[in-house]
């Protein structure tokens, strides 16, 4: 009767054992689909990675188009009872004197800017011109951050 009980037994290990293997296998191909899930997130993270850089890469090279621009003739704010007309050479200069110019300046400073070499924010202002100020005050908070002589550069 032993030898029957130690039968018993044994199969029930072996059956133990294959459950056993079959649970392993089973986590093991979890475990591989998951390591493959983490490697395509690092990739994608990568490209973002890649993606961010070149984006500030951009935002700085036109900042400092935006507030040393080389080579470029300065904005000219006339009238207003000015006997000389004000030259603004930047970016910094403009956001300092926004206050002198009226809606009516928003298309030559738009033209201004697009020479500058802003396109979006040239078209930004022709769109909603009566937003001006707004939309100057804003890109300049961006990109402040962004000039390579500010001190800030992220």
């Amino acid at each position: 009767m032993s030898d029957m009980t130690s039968e018993k037994e044994e199969k029930k290990r072996k059956k133990e054992f294959s459950e056993l293997e079959a649970r392993i296998a089973k986590k093991k191909s979890e475990l591989r689909k998951i390591e493959a899930e983490i490697e395509e997130k690092g990739k994608e993270l990568s490209r973002v990675e890649s993606e961010i850089e070149a984006k500030k890469r951009e935002l700085s090279e036109l900042a400092d188009c935006l507030f040393e621009p080389a080579g470029k003739n300065p904005y000219y704010l006339r009238g207003s009872g000015r006997e000389a007309p004000i030259p603004i050479k930047d970016l910094d200069e403009l956001k300092d004197m926004l206050d002198l110019f009226g809606v009516e300046h928003a298309h030559w400073l738009a033209s201004w800017i697009e020479y500058l070499g802003d396109k979006e924010i040239a078209d930004k202002i022709r769109e909603t011109p009566e937003k001006f100020k707004e939309i100057i005050s804003v890109r300049y908070d961006k990109l402040k951050g962004f000039h390579s002589r500010s001190g800030l550069k992220k």
